[in-house]
C-alpha cells in the first residue's frame, strides 16, 4: 500500500539518526527513501510518530540524488 511519503527517523547503531520518507507499507515491511547510502546497515530501527519498528534492510537501489531501500519488519 502506498503512503503519502510520511516522514520518519532511521536509527543505525553508532551513527546519528537520519530522516527518511516512508514510500510504501506492507504487512511485512516498508519502502523508504533517504539521501544517503545504506553502507553497513543490517538491523535498524525506524521511528515514526509514537511507533518504533525494528527492521532488517533487504534491498537497496540508488537513483539521482536519492537511495531507496526495502526493509523487512523483524520480530524482536
Amino acid at each position: 500500500m502506498a503512503s503519502k511519503y510520511t516522514l520518519a527517523t532511521l536509527c543505525v547503531a553508532a551513527r546519528p539518526p537520519m530522516d527518511v520518507q516512508i514510500r510504501d507499507v506492507s504487512r511485512s515491511g516498508l519502502g523508504i527513501i533517504r539521501a544517503v547510502s545504506r553502507n553497513g546497515w543490517k538491523r535498524v530501527v525506524v521511528v515514526c510518530g509514537g511507533l518504533t519498528i525494528t527492521v532488517t534492510c533487504a534491498i537497496a537501489r540508488s537513483g539521482p540524488g536519492e537511495y531507496t531501500a526495502g526493509i523487512c519488519i523483524t520480530k524482536s
